[in-house]
C-alpha cells in the first residue's frame, strides 16, 4: 500500500480524463465495494488484497 504520498500537478493519460479522485479511508473503500460504488475489477482486487494482508498480519 502506498505510504506518504503528496497531491501534485496531474498528468492524466488520454484515457483517464474523466477520473476524479477523493480521499475516503480504507473501511470506506471497503463498504464501497459491497454497495456496488466501486466495480473495476483491478480495484476491487487490489483493495481486497490488501484486506487479506491486514488479516493475515502481513501489512
Amino acid at each position: 500500500m502506498a505510504r506518504k504520498l503528496k497531491y501534485g500537478i496531474a498528468s492524466p493519460e488520454e484515457t483517464e480524463q474523466d477520473l476524479r479522485s477523493k480521499k475516503i479511508t480504507f473501511n470506506e473503500a471497503i463498504d464501497m465495494i459491497r454497495d456496488g460504488v466501486i466495480t473495476d475489477a483491478i480495484s476491487i482486487m487490489a483493495i481486497q488484497k490488501v484486506q487479506l494482508m491486514m488479516l493475515l498480519n502481513e501489512y
